[in-house]
């Protein structure tokens, strides 16, 4: 599908780790406009593999900083959807920014942070 200069790749449900991690590598950004998401672990993947993130506040909004890390636009707003996938992907200085900016944002979403009391608690004896 396109617009304007952007095509869209639309990936279907990937099972295997190496199609994943060559999927991430291939990519320029992520875009996760989600309108609920329980945890993004899609969004903490894409920002560790150096992806600009494209999302909605609902999809992981509390983890992408915008205009840092990716962009933050509502789901319900088609034309910000549309000037946010155009700003990624027609500017590779920016994409290039925010991929340093995600790399080293993911690295405090880490399982050892997020859950580490939590894990270590529940292997005490």
């Amino acid at each position: 599908m396109g617009i304007g200069l952007l095509t869209a790749v639309i990936v279907p449900h990937l099972s295997e780790k190496r199609y994943i991690a060559f999927a991430y590598r291939e990519a320029d950004f992520f875009a996760f406009p989600s309108l609920e998401e329980g945890s993004p672990l899609v969004t903490y993947e894409a920002m560790a593999n150096g992806l600009p993130v494209l999302t909605s506040p609902m999809g992981a909004g509390g983890v992408v900083r915008d205009g840092k890390d990716g962009i933050i636009v509502s789901p319900y707003d088609e034309e910000a959807l549309v000037t946010g996938l155009q700003q990624l992907a027609g500017c590779a200085e920016l994409r290039l920014g925010m991929s340093d900016s995600a790399r080293e944002r993911a690295q405090e979403f880490t399982w050892e942070k997020l859950h580490g009391g939590a894990l270590s608690w529940y292997s005490k004896d």
